[in-house]
């Protein structure tokens, strides 16, 4: 099991703007990755091509393995959200209380998924800070 130094916050985004979403990580308190998920690598972890399950996958096993306070996923798929919810409920339990899945429209434009990244980060930073 991989343990990291303690982080605060992990957010995974659906998204291919890794360049203009990945600078918002700031090596403590925030992790941020951005994806779209992977076929390839979910056919052969999980023997189907479906970049959908290896988002959901990849975001709650990090979340399961780091040791942060919030994991959030910013999605646009309605299908990752279902999955998310899904994998909470029959594999990952425990983590129910950290993870948060923030639906936005499918056809959110770069400026929309940063603001909605922004705010979430904001959001939890300060209810982290107030704990």
């Amino acid at each position: 099991m991989l343990v990291l130094v303690s982080r605060k916050i992990l957010v995974y985004v659906e998204t291919g703007s890794s360049r203009d979403v990945e600078k918002y990580s700031d090596g403590s308190r925030v992790i941020v990755r951005a994806t779209y998920g992977n076929k390839h690598r979910a056919l052969k972890l999980y023997g189907v091509p479906d970049d959908d399950l290896d988002f959901t996958l990849s975001f709650l096993k990090e979340c399961n393995e780091l040791n942060v306070e919030k994991c959030i996923a910013i999605v646009r798929d309605e299908r990752i959200a279902h999955l998310i919810d899904e994998y909470l409920v029959k594999k990952y339990p425990h983590l129910l209380s950290k993870v948060i899945v923030v639906k936005i429209p499918f056809l959110s434009r770069k400026e929309e998924i940063i603001n909605t990244l922004e705010e979430a980060i904001q959001k939890l930073s300060n209810n982290i800070a107030m704990n």
